[in-house]
């Protein structure tokens, strides 16, 4: 009679995957936790970042083209006197 082994039997052994518990990263692994925090605080300084540059960028927009709305207008208006027909 034959045996049948379980497909069980075969993933055990070197495909065995080990899970490492957060417990044991704090515990363990000190340089990993602080890792963890520095991680957690770059991506808080992305977000508040990010905040910050969606409320600023119209603002700034409205700023840049104030200041170069001035330039352009008396630009166009010098290349207006100086390509326009002379009166005699």
């Amino acid at each position: 009679m034959a045996s049948t082994s379980s497909p069980r039997s075969h993933s055990t052994g070197q495909h065995e995957i080990h899970r490492i518990r957060d417990s044991d990263c704090r515990r363990d692994f000190p340089a990993l936790r602080r890792l963890q925090v520095l991680a957690i605080n770059v991506r808080s300084s992305l977000e508040l970042y990010q905040h910050i540059i969606s409320v600023l960028a119209p603002l700034s927009l409205e700023f840049y083209v104030g200041m170069v709305a001035e330039p352009v207008r008396s630009l166009s208006e010098a290349l207006f006197l100086l390509f326009s027909p002379s009166i005699s």
